[in-house]
């Protein structure tokens, strides 16, 4: 847990940090104030019991001897107990409320550093995730917040303020608070030592149940249509249910393990008390020395238990979830970019664009592209064919740089692209794929995706929606430009989708424009308007499109065949009697 508890002090602000040692010094005076309002108390209670010949208890003849005599040295005790006894509860109170805070600064910073982390980081390192798992472990960071940080920084306090209380038992009675450490330590190692290894096991059990109940969550729902048409209901149940129950069964047993010693040492103590008081009686000692004492051992043994208790319940709570832990920072890891985009400038293709030997193969070895070298002029539309997973679509990560080649480059305008040229080549690329994501949003959120509504250009906006030929559906919805087309554009048809897509893309103003199966769902006839429309009013846009339709990528200019882990300049797909009408750009 020392490794889990480093990696997550080097995620802290040191703003953060400061707050932690603040907190920490909270605990010391808290733990002072108890110290004096307990130990207070013993000669407040000898006072109270023999006022005119009052007995020296060792460990506070100086207090007592310090009061005035009679009746006013009880009210200046007693005055003095409800002093610090106030201060106490304010500091405890300032403590409560710090460490609130605290864990939700924490929570903040975790959840907004890991989320602006998986959003830049590169393709590659992405896709070797699952967005479910990924999902799951942002979502654990409220786990690991109530789980592990607070339950520590809980257990830290307590034990300053145990300690206090500790070294006011050694005054008061040394030998009994010997004895009864001692007991209390063998306890806990004891327990410690049978329940430490259940507890990391169901660590690893809430973790992966966690995980498994999101998944299934996400893959059921997400493909509802097809459990509906399956009849698979019973299936997702029993995974869900199944990891469900893990983690709450693990989640349980831990709570079951870090709440196990209050019941023995609540009625062991009293006992030992019990049997102080009567060995007391039996060696003969004074009746008013001895009710002050045990009352102070009392009373500092009863509010030293939860303390007890509470670093017990902190260590446990941390211990069982130190795989929540390990997941969450485990999406810190990965190549990101750590320019902010923003202060980027776009990367117009002005002359040419070429690949230069490239290679890509995945981390396991698995080629892709071999020895590709292709040119693409400005303003060209290129289409691009070839059997399905021949590497199309991995040839346009690469163009757009998703993804680096395992070997050579792709160039702009004759330099290579990587650093701020790579993310100002971005900036002005339009990328359409056959399913693009829509926001459970308007159509016109989805068009201007990222760009808040202020900063929206209509004129802009009108011109894109003319091109991409939705000028008649939104004309046809109530609320327009505004009106929702619910999760993934469910109220959409896949046409409209892949319409509102490439409106999206467009209102980027690119220089480079890459479709890649984003006109399949659509007919010829619209097809064929909107390529028309893009031909007019985008006369220098450089097009690359994808498409197994013929008649889709017969109109381009140039055409590249991707087969046989190769990319090879051709005459086109077209086939005897395919009929394609010739663009006028």
């Amino acid at each position: 847990m020392i490794t889990e508890i480093g990696q997550l002090g080097a995620c802290l602000t040191r703003s953060e940090r400061r707050e932690s040692v603040l907190l920490l010094a909270l605990a010391v005076l808290s733990g002072g104030s108890e110290f004096v309002t307990i130990g207070a108390l013993v000669p407040f209670l000898t006072l109270l019991l023999m006022p005119q010949d009052p007995p020296m208890v060792s460990a506070f003849d100086f207090a007592i001897g310090w009061l005035p005599s009679g009746d006013k040295g009880l009210f200046v005790l007693a005055a003095l107990i409800a002093l610090v006894a106030i201060v106490s509860a304010v500091v405890r109170l300032i403590l409560v409320w710090r460490s609130e805070q605290f864990c939700a600064r924490v929570g903040r910073g975790l959840s907004q550093g890991i989320y602006s982390r998986v959003m830049r980081e590169d393709i590659a390192s992405f896709d070797e995730r699952n967005s479910s798992d990924i999902v799951a472990r942002i979502d654990k960071i409220q786990g690991l917040v109530h789980g592990f940080v607070k339950p520590l920084l809980a257990a830290a306090t307590n034990a300053i303020i145990a300690l206090c209380l500790f070294a006011l038992l050694m005054v008061i009675a040394p030998l009994l608070t010997l004895g009864l450490s001692i007991a209390l330590g063998l306890i806990y190692a004891a327990i410690s030592i049978v329940s430490v290894p259940y507890i990391r096991g169901h660590s690893a059990d809430m973790s992966q149940g966690w995980d498994q109940r999101m998944r299934t969550l996400r893959e059921s729902l997400g493909a509802k249509r097809e459990v509906m048409l399956s009849r698979s209901f019973e299936q997702f149940e029993g995974l869900f249910t199944s990891a469900d129950w893990r983690f709450r069964v693990a989640f349980a047993n831990n709570q079951a393990f870090a709440q196990s010693p209050r019941a023995i040492f609540q009625p062991g103590v009293i006992i030992a008390v019990a049997l102080a008081a009567s060995v007391a009686v039996w060696i003969g000692a004074e009746q008013g020395s001895i009710v002050p004492v045990l009352a102070g051992v009392a009373l500092a043994t009863q509010r030293l238990l939860p303390l007890a208790q509470g670093i017990w319940n902190g260590v446990v709570q941390a211990t069982g979830n130190r795989e929540v832990v390990r997941d969450v920072l485990e999406l810190r890891t990965g190549s990101i970019n750590e320019e902010p985009l923003e202060i980027v400038e776009p990367l117009n293709l002005t002359s040419r664009l070429d690949c230069r030997d490239l290679d890509f193969a995945y981390g396991d070895g698995t080629s892709v592209l071999e020895n590709v070298d292709l040119t693409i002029e400005q303003g060209e539309w290129i289409g691009v064919f070839g059997p399905s997973g021949a590497g199309k679509s991995t040839l346009l990560d690469l163009l757009i740089g998703f993804r680096q080649p395992t070997k050579g480059a792709v160039e702009i305008d004759g330099v290579a692209l990587e650093g701020e040229r790579l993310m100002g080549w971005q900036r002005t690329v339009g990328y359409v794929r056959e399913a693009s994501f829509l926001l459970d949003g308007t159509i016109a959120d989805n068009i201007c995706f990222g760009v808040a509504e202020a900063d929206r250009c209509k004129t802009r906006l009108q011109s894109v929606l003319t091109i991409a030929g939705l000028t008649e559906l939104i004309a046809s919805l109530q609320d327009g430009l505004a009106a929702k087309i619910g999760e993934s554009g469910v109220k959409l048809s896949a046409g409209q989708r892949q319409r509102i897509a490439i409106a999206r893309a467009l209102y980027r103003e690119p220089s480079v424009l890459i479709l890649d199966e984003a006109t399949n769902a659509m007919d010829l006839a619209l097809e064929e308007a909107i390529f028309a429309a893009i031909g007019e009013s985008l006369p220098d846009v450089t097009l690359i499109m994808v498409s197994h339709r013929t008649q889709s990528i017969a109109r381009c200019d140039r055409y590249f065949e991707v087969r046989a882990l190769g990319v090879i300049e051709t005459q086109g797909p077209l086939t005897p009697g395919d009929h394609v009408v010739p663009l006028n750009r």
